[in-house]
């Protein structure tokens, strides 16, 4: 008796380790903005598509401490771009331990897809970015340098659409990741 108490004592302490999937377990603030996501690029509202979006983009809820903010394109009074098939929203995500996140969302209706580019800005002290740099370019199988001089630096994840650019500005530096991806709907 006491052994089914304890198995089940431990299935109701940690759902997450058993969810079907992440989304399920997703938090009320993660889920508010997927939803918002799906609502201004004017999708049909379902939980597989909010599924799709969180996957894609579930790295930036690694951290216990964020907000975000948003922007499309019809923020702007003097935008004239009101075109239904393509629609676009910019989600900004401020994070404590993980800098900030920029991620846009271009979704063409016509083509059933959604353009995802996602940059993490990250700063530190210039000897902690040298050596996030110095460890990026000694993976020569991985990445390959685009551009290098002495404080700046683009390098490029072999074969994919992700790019990790360095720079360093008197006592710190800056690292920018930036990623592409699909989301086929």
């Amino acid at each position: 008796m006491f052994r089914w108490f304890l198995i089940v004592s431990v299935l109701l302490i940690t759902p997450r380790a058993f969810a079907v999937d992440e989304y399920s377990t997703a938090s009320d603030g993660e889920k508010k903005l997927i939803k918002q996501i799906v609502e201004v690029l004017k999708l049909e509202p379902s939980t597989e598509v909010e599924k799709k979006i969180y996957d894609r983009i579930d790295f930036v809820f690694d951290t216990k401490n964020w907000n975000s903010y948003w922007l499309g394109y019809n923020d702007l009074e003097s935008s004239k771009i009101k075109d239904p098939g393509v629609t676009f929203v910019e989600q900004y995500i401020n994070t404590s331990d993980s800098g900030t996140f920029i991620i846009s969302f271009l979704y063409d209706k016509e083509a059933k897809q959604i353009l995802v580019t996602s940059k993490q800005i990250r700063y530190a002290s210039k000897d902690i970015a040298l050596d996030a740099f110095k460890t990026t370019k000694a993976d020569e199988e991985k990445f390959s340098v685009l551009h290098e001089t002495a404080n700046y630096a683009l390098l490029q994840e072999k074969g994919k659409v992700s790019y990790s650019n360095f720079h360093i500005g008197g006592n710190a530096g800056i690292v920018v990741y930036i990623e592409q991806g699909i989301i086929d709907l």
